[in-house]
């Protein structure tokens, strides 16, 4: 077979082009700091390094979702430490306005430091974080508390507008379709139907206490000072007692007698009001109770005197205690979130490791064959000159 000159020159320049490739793709790597670009450069791999991105781009996700979980429950455990001292203030300025020897004129004093307590515990029930309100249930974009006041500007109600949902966040899916996999984001502020709400719920109403508090006190009321009711006030018929003072539906009181209780009533034990009218209640067996209406059977009228106390004090412990458990679960869920952070560090820490050793390039051996290729590829650019520049001439 003849082999022409044409020939030999378009052997020689397919070859520098396959060179001169190689290095441009070998350049490429060294740009990248990637071994593999494009699908041809390894199939196995590329698909195992699309697999891994992936797995990371969920992640991500998943470590957004818990970041903003964690600033969540930040906040609102920052709000639950404000209410707490608040509260603790409040059951202060209780016990202040028990002692006797204090003027009327310093339990308006105290009042009117309630009042603003009240104020300010209404903003924090008002809380948002970005323009999110926090107590609101799944009604996050408008305050979910709204304040009907007196003509002396003085809140008398608050009214929930929010709902009872609860946002749940997927933090992890280490037991696919499990509950587990989730943490509650929110408590809602309000529900009559729930131990768990925060300020309004089936054992106490943190804005009526206060409102009791602070109206009692403005009244130069002595917080223990209790009203005597003769046994015939007790109605068998009606389950009514008639009273002088004021008593709103779920005021928290103790009974004590001079004689006989009303059966089944025991001296001592905390009893709540159910509001009839003005001059008579009846009483519920749990604050719960009170709120729907249901009222103890009074039995007997029982003998001699009754006193019947308001428990302000009392009635304040039940919403720290409420307050003290909604934190904790709370600190629970931050401490689950917390924990969960540290393992999704440690898994996307594990997914770059494995997708740097898929893709990354060894530097030091790249730049050892980038250098070898250039080498080469110049040694057969002589060799191409000096072939091409040869003729017949040259072997006569």
């Amino acid at each position: 077979m003849r082999i022409s000159e044409n020939m030999i020159s378009n052997l020689l320049e397919r070859n520098l082009t396959l060179t001169k490739d190689g290095i441009y793709d070998l350049q490429e790597k060294v740009t990248s700091g990637k071994q593999i670009l494009v699908p041809s450069d390894d199939p196995g791999a590329y698909e195992t390094i699309l697999r891994i991105r992936s797995q990371q781009s969920a992640l991500q996700q998943k470590i957004t979702n818990s970041d903003n979980l964690s600033l969540d429950l930040s906040i609102s455990d920052g709000v639950l430490s404000n209410i707490t001292d608040m509260l603790h203030r409040t059951s202060e300025l209780v016990v202040m306005a028990s002692d006797g020897s204090k003027a009327p004129a310093d339990r308006v004093d105290m009042g009117l430091e309630v009042d603003m307590m009240l104020n300010q515990l209404v903003d924090l029930a008002n809380s948002n974080l970005g323009g999110r309100y926090i107590y609101g249930g799944l009604r996050t974009d408008t305050p979910p508390y709204t304040i009907v006041t007196n003509a002396e500007g003085r809140i008398t109600a608050v009214n929930y507008q929010g709902n009872t949902g609860v946002r749940e966040v997927e933090i992890n899916q280490n037991i696919p379709g499990s509950s587990a996999n989730k943490v509650d984001a929110n408590i809602p502020g309000s529900d009559i139907t729930s131990s768990q709400a925060v300020f309004q719920n089936n054992l106490t109403d943190i804005f009526k206490t206060l409102i009791r508090v602070r109206d009692g006190m403005l009244n130069q009321e002595n917080p223990i000072t209790p009203e005597d009711v003769p046994a015939a006030a007790v109605d068998t018929l009606t389950e009514q007692i008639t009273v002088t003072q004021a008593y709103e539906t779920g005021t928290r009181v103790t009974l004590g007698s001079d004689g006989a209780m009303p059966a089944p009533l025991i001296n001592g034990v905390p009893y709540y009001a159910i509001f009839v009218d003005a001059t008579h209640i009846q009483l519920a067996a749990t604050y719960d109770d009170a709120i729907n209406g249901v009222a103890i059977d009074l039995t007997t009228q029982g003998t001699g005197t009754h006193q019947i106390t308001k428990q302000q004090l009392g009635e304040l412990n039940v919403v720290l205690d409420h307050i003290s458990s909604v934190r904790g679960t709370v600190g629970a869920n931050m401490q689950r979130v917390s924990l969960n952070n540290q393992l999704l560090g440690d898994q996307d820490l594990s997914l770059a490791t494995t997708l740097g050793a898929a893709e990354d390039i060894d530097i030091a051996k790249t730049m050892i064959e980038l250098s070898q290729r250039q080498t080469a590829y110049e040694a057969a650019l002589r060799m191409v000159s000096t072939t091409l520049r040869m003729s017949l001439v040259d072997f006569m």
